[in-house]
């Protein structure tokens, strides 16, 4: 193959290549990909210099046209991150009655953030995966020296769907002690306390469950699962209660707690 041919080739494979799901690759990867072809033939004596040599010049705008249209579609582009919750911004949420144990909501709002924040969850669909009764991710425990602590132990998440590749993936499991200095912020007494109020006699196994509009003192909650959109913005709509300005989504929990653990 001569180099215009080669020139050629190359410029169909930048417009044509897709993932396996008929999706385009990212700007960023083209260019790797053409690295790539350029250390194979390099590796097998075929010495070309892609984006130096003149023969080259048309794979080159075919490239540079490429990467440009994909980042006009925000394709490849970063997304932007998280914003940690900081220790003031929580005590914030606190103080503000967002958080706490008085309400259905505000006692589900808690527990969702207790929970995100001390199990590192990501987003709202492990959220929405948590389970009650059938094989729940998360049980009461206490240890030898007698202080309780509320465990998870994960079962499928992004990087452990439970299929073949990943038998040998190591669960994760995260343990959160009670908070004997703050009982009014114990994930673990907030956490009897919403099971305590969730419907005797409930067919639903969803962990999280709809606040009733009619409740009573034994009964908060209707056998209804909260939707998976109402769970991906709790987050943020709890930051936005507390006047926080920010990017608060659901993985700022998981970004907190990354943050917190590795600062104590």
């Amino acid at each position: 193959m001569t180099k215009e041919e080669l020139n050629d080739a190359l410029g169909y494979f930048i417009v044509e290549i897709k993932k396996e799901d008929g999706s385009e690759y990212k700007g960023q990867t083209l260019y790797k990909l053409i690295s790539a072809i350029q250390y194979h033939l390099r590796l097998n004596g075929v010495i070309v210099h892609f984006l130096e040599d003149n023969e080259f010049i048309g794979m080159r705008n075919v490239l540079d046209a490429k990467m440009k249209e994909l980042s006009r579609r925000g394709i490849g582009l970063d997304k932007k991150r998280a914003d940690i919750i900081s220790v003031e911004n929580e005590d914030i949420l606190w103080k503000k009655g967002i958080l706490g144990s008085d309400t259905p909501k505000q006692l589900l709002d808690t527990i969702f953030y207790l929970i995100g924040l001390n199990s590192a969850l990501r987003a709202g669909k492990e959220h929405r995966n948590l389970r009650y009764r059938q094989n729940s991710q998360l049980s009461l425990h206490t240890s030898e020296s007698g202080d309780q602590y509320l465990q998870y132990t994960e079962d499928v998440s992004k990087t452990n769907q439970g299929g073949l590749k990943h038998q040998k993936h190591k669960k994760k499991i995260v343990r959160a002690y009670e908070n004997l200095d703050i009982p009014e912020r114990c994930i673990v007494r907030l956490y009897e306390k919403y099971i305590r109020l969730r419907p005797k006699t409930c067919a639903c196994d969803a962990f999280y469950l709809q606040p009733a509009k009619l409740n009573s003192k034994e009964h908060w909650y209707n056998s209804i699962p909260v939707g998976v959109h109402t769970l991906q913005n709790l987050v943020k709509n709890m930051c936005l209660r507390g006047g926080m300005t920010g990017n608060f989504t659901n993985h700022s929990l998981r970004a907190t707690a990354a943050t917190r653990l590795y600062n104590s």
